[in-house]
């Protein structure tokens, strides 16, 4: 059946009398695909990618075949299990962060650094990107979530071996400002003690999760990397941890990331297709 879009079109209900011409979806998609229509562009990237015209259950496979529902269901177990365990191990932190501290690790270097309030910005913003990272990972490329999982779980099992035998405390400076980022730090004082500091989480999580990135997609990859450095940085401009606890978060985050992604990547870049 050919539609009023053009020769070979078979989707009328997308043709250049439709929304699509008044919203010039129809024509920028023409520019990319060749198509007639926004359906047959769909259709059209769907065939350029896989050869030939599918279901659309095999077009869901071309994007999401990776991912944990294209997985075997052992792997898919797999990684649910991961689900909870990140939840449950991430939950351990809280039960850790009291004195007294064992560890003194303020150097000239930490006292010279100013407090910048901004900064709790990118210090907030740690949730977030873990939440969206793993969930994306685990739509899209499952092996790249369970590494991701294992690292952080490592990370944190590491760390609170040393929360538990060595603990540290950081010396925090009383906020005085009322603006927006002073309160914000305010309340991050009030819901985190001051413990927990060595190695950095903020620092060890957030780069484990760049690194991750950097496998999935470059282009993403770079901005959330320089994302992350800013989050690195936060720790110590925000008054959350010294020099040493982000010296070894870095160390803790490539050790572990490098030992996972070699387990379960070898030296394949997993990307998102185009």
């Amino acid at each position: 059946m050919r539609g009023r879009g053009g020769s070979g079109c078979r989707h009328p209900e997308y043709s250049r009398t439709s929304a699509c011409k008044r919203a010039n979806v129809h024509y920028n998609l023409n520019t990319v695909t060749g198509a007639k229509c926004v359906a047959c562009a769909i259709q059209g990237r769907f065939i350029a990618r896989t050869g030939r015209e599918g279901t659309m259950r095999e077009k869901l496979k071309a994007v999401f075949g990776k991912g944990v529902f294209g997985a075997g269901w052992r792997d898919a177990g797999a990684s649910v299990l991961l689900v909870v365990a990140v939840y449950f191990t991430n939950e351990i932190y809280a039960l850790l962060n009291h004195g007294p501290a064992v560890l003194d690790l303020r150097t000239s270097i930490d006292r010279a650094l100013p407090l910048v309030p901004v900064f709790v910005i990118p210090y907030d913003s740690l949730n977030l990107y873990v939440y969206l990272s793993l969930i994306l990972f685990l739509l899209f490329r499952n092996r790249l979530f369970q590494s991701a999982a294992l690292s952080m779980i490592g990370a944190w099992l590491v760390s609170y071996l040393f929360y538990f035998f060595l603990q540290t405390e950081v010396a925090r400076p009383v906020i005085m400002g009322h603006d927006l980022f002073s309160r914000m730090l305010r309340e991050v004082y009030a819901g985190d003690n001051p413990y927990n500091d060595f190695p950095s989480l903020h620092t060890s999580i957030s780069t484990i999760l760049a690194i991750h990135w950097l496998r999935f997609d470059r282009r993403a990859g770079w901005p959330l990397a320089a994302w992350t450095a800013l989050i690195v940085a936060s720790t110590l401009l925000v008054k959350q941890h010294y020099v040493a606890d982000l010296l070894a978060g870095l160390l803790l985050a490539f050790g572990m990331a490098t030992l996972f992604t070699r387990l379960l990547l070898g030296k394949k870049k997993e990307s998102v297709p185009a």
